[in-house]
């Protein structure tokens, strides 16, 4: 077992989203490129006895219990370390207060089996709420892989992904994160070698959009088939030019999330008026992010948008 284990959590674009089809159990069949972007969470853990799990949190808008995906990901590793989901009669929840900062809380779940490891999990939120950009996924990815290494479990790849999956379509693409073809409800990943560094400007609006909103008011064609990927005019697998990449922008979830929301259409067109190569609404929104050439055209654009939508941030493409 290892004293301490510091992740980053980095959040995604969606370069391109189409969605396929409706399937078991609510989930929905993509075709997606996913684009992890320098933007990022920090994780820390700790080891703790007893089966505890403490999670700290700087953003009192996000719940602390076993709500928090970060939380879910200990119980879930917890449970499959026992062979068995553990009983949700097993689990007690306790909250407590902060001392050291008002901002933060603490939530504790704590199992009755002394056997199990646990952990105080810190967790430094800095990608926007509800917006998009797969922050509670890469929290949740994060998690599994810190305290798999913290607990000293040495699982492997497909039992990680398998354990990602049940904790959201999104979880499995940030285990390991880069450029990626993500497919079915998101658990076939296609690693993609996109080797150039692309800047971008992603802005928050300052409000979140509900994911399951979204997709329920989604209306697919009957005879809707994975036809975008003929509009690329470069090698998926080898990346586009800005340029090349600005022109297959693309987002189904868009036709659902504008008319609900216009001010998203209104930061599109000013990233285009900004300098912006495309902009695009990122997920199920609500952050659009727009490309720009360089980034000196970029940093520009992120401080004049600041001024409007303060919640601004200038990324650059992220390898691990």
């Amino acid at each position: 077992m290892e004293a301490t284990i510091k992740l980053k959590a980095y959040a995604k674009l969606n370069i391109r989203l189409e969605v396929l089809g409706k399937r078991s159990g609510g989930y929905h069949d993509l075709w997606s490129i996913f684009h992890l972007v320098s933007l990022h969470d920090e994780l820390e853990f700790e080891p703790l006895e007893n089966g505890r799990i403490i999670l700290s949190c700087n953003n009192e808008h996000l719940p602390v219990n076993e709500k928090n995906l970060a939380v879910k990901a200990a119980r879930l590793l917890q449970g499959y370390i026992k062979g068995a989901v553990i009983p949700r009669e097993d689990l007690a929840l306790q909250t407590e207060g902060c001392t050291d900062h008002p901002s933060i809380r603490h939530a504790r779940c704590t199992t009755q089996d002394d056997r199990l490891q646990g952990a105080k999990i810190t967790l430094t939120k800095n990608i926007p709420v509800g917006a998009g950009l797969g922050g509670g996924s890469s929290d949740a990815a994060a998690a599994l892989l810190g305290m798999s290494k913290l607990w000293g479990l040495g699982l492997s790849d497909s039992e990680l992904h398998q354990l990602a999956l049940e904790l959201g379509s999104d979880v499995p693409y940030f285990l390991k994160g880069g450029t990626a073809l993500v497919t079915g409800r998101g658990e076939n990943i296609k690693p993609l070698d996109w080797g150039q560094t692309y800047h971008f400007v992603i802005v928050y609006p300052g409000f979140g959009v509900s994911t399951a909103w979204a997709y329920k008011n989604l209306k697919i064609p009957l005879t809707k088939g994975p036809g975008f990927s003929k509009m690329f005019d470069y090698d998926l697998s080898l990346g586009p030019e800005p340029e090349q990449m600005a022109k297959s922008l693309g987002n189904d979830l868009e036709k659902v999330v504008i008319p609900s929301h216009p001010q998203i259409d209104q930061i599109k067109q000013k990233l285009v008026q900004s300098g912006a190569l495309g902009a695009l609404m990122s997920g199920s929104g609500s952050s659009v992010f727009g490309i720009f050439p360089d980034p000196v055209s970029a940093r520009q654009a992120s401080s004049e948008l600041k001024l409007q939508w303060p919640c601004c941030f200038y990324a650059v493409s992220h390898r691990p």
